[in-house]
């Protein structure tokens, strides 16, 4: 039930936010929307992930969780911020950048202000996330959001 409410809050927020603040090579409309995570590659090793990744013509935001160790506890990622389209990357001045490892606590950090270039392509109906560091997300599509 409250995975149905934090849906409906995002997607409300989504409709609203059709500006683009960093005006740019904005691609077709087939990446803007809702997207549920479903799994993260880290270091060739993939994982079950839950969360949201949300994408407007000027922004993105993204919580997502997975169990990294498989004990159940989760870790976590989160991103939020104004983007910019060049090409097939999406480039965000993060607002906010959140990892959190309960295993690694040395790998917990929090930023803002970071700029983070992410390349991504639609393969198959999913949304792939293929980071610098080789890690990447899949996600499928929940709602489409147009920028019209």
């Amino acid at each position: 039930m409250s995975r149905c409410w934090i849906l409906i809050a995002v997607a409300s927020v989504a409709t609203g936010c059709d500006s683009n603040p960093g005006g740019d090579d904005r691609p077709d409309d087939s990446v803007f929307g809702v997207w549920r995570a479903v799994s993260y590659e880290i270091q060739g090793v993939e994982y079950e992930q839950d969360g949201l990744i949300m994408i407007t013509p000027g922004y993105l935001m993204s919580n997502t969780v997975f169990d990294a160790d498989g004990d159940t506890s989760l870790d976590a990622n989160a991103n939020s911020g104004p983007i910019r389209f060049e090409g097939n990357t999406i480039v965000i001045e993060q607002w906010m950048q959140l990892h959190w490892r309960t295993a690694d606590p040395a790998g917990n950090f929090l930023n803002q202000g970071a700029v983070e270039r992410i390349p991504y392509r639609l393969e198959n109906g999913l949304l792939i996330f293929e980071f610098p560091s080789g890690n990447r997300y899949v996600a499928e599509r929940l709602a489409h959001i147009s920028s019209r």
